[in-house]
């Protein structure tokens, strides 16, 4: 099919309105927004496109843009800024009174991606901040969905694309996260699980959707961090207990087992 041209607002409309027209309940629907700078797309598209069954979104976040319009602060920047994020000038204004940058621009993130799950855009958000091959960051990539799976799959290729190319992904909303590819995910998802889980006992499948649903980490970086730390080679009060294995196999932590972690901070 021939390229469609036109501002992307005006031409998703009418393929939305034949899509949400159809029977099916379920349509396999992935929309890349890139849009020039922040303008040319709005919160209430993306809910829409959401509302389909099926639908996932990338969005390639200019969180610099945004910063260049929470400074100026005229009519038009005040307007882009509201459509995008489906914020009032009020909700905004603690943001740009902030004297740094980096602030602004991390306040922003957290109100954004934090807005987008409470108000039922996306039951998933997987923000990424995106950097060029000398570490200086360019802008955010961000994937919205409903679907557990389509979640995972995407932290996959994420974890993937960090190894093998010429770019570099953290979570965006995490300002002090190393770089995915880091030399020690296991250790880091360790502190993130003991976090969540500390003193108790809980089943395999609670820690499992935690880490796949919760975290930037994969179900291997948390089998790698539970093998460590059942060994006897740490100290017990850094060791974890597993009941309900079933055969003597491997050692693994399918969901019906039984952890118990070590007391630690609460997170």
């Amino acid at each position: 099919q021939d390229p469609i041209v036109g501002s992307f607002e005006e031409k998703i409309q009418p393929v939305l309105s034949i899509l949400e027209s159809r029977q099916s309940n379920y349509i396999p629907f992935l929309v890349f927004i890139d849009p020039f700078g922040v303008k040319g797309f709005s919160l209430k598209t993306i809910r829409r496109i959401l509302g389909l069954g099926g639908a996932e979104v990338f969005l390639l976040l200019d969180v610099d843009g945004v910063d260049r319009l929470l400074m100026s602060w005229d009519e038009p920047c005040r307007k882009i800024l509201r459509e995008a994020s489906g914020f009032s000038e009020m909700e905004m204004e603690p943001i740009r009174v902030m004297a740094n940058q980096r602030d602004r621009i991390t306040a922003f993130r957290a109100k954004y991606y934090g807005s987008i799950e409470t108000g039922n855009v996306a039951k998933m958000v997987l923000p990424f901040r995106m950097f060029d091959s000398s570490g200086s960051p360019l802008h955010d990539l961000v994937f919205l969905t409903n679907n557990e799976l389509g979640f995972v799959k995407m932290k996959e290729s994420m974890w993937q694309a960090a190894s093998a190319g010429d770019f570099r992904f953290s979570e965006s909303d995490l300002p002090d996260q190393l770089p995915l590819g880091f030399e020690t995910p296991a250790d880091s998802i360790w502190k993130r699980m003991v976090g969540k889980f500390s003193g108790q006992r809980v089943g395999g499948l609670q820690v499992r959707r935690f880490v796949e649903l919760a975290t930037i980490y994969l179900n291997k970086h948390k089998t790698e961090a539970l093998r460590k730390h059942e060994s006897e080679s740490v100290p017990t009060g850094e060791r974890i207990a597993v009941l309900g294995r079933k055969g003597k196999g491997p050692k693994g932590y399918p969901d019906d087992v039984t952890i118990t972690f070590p007391q630690g901070t609460q997170s």
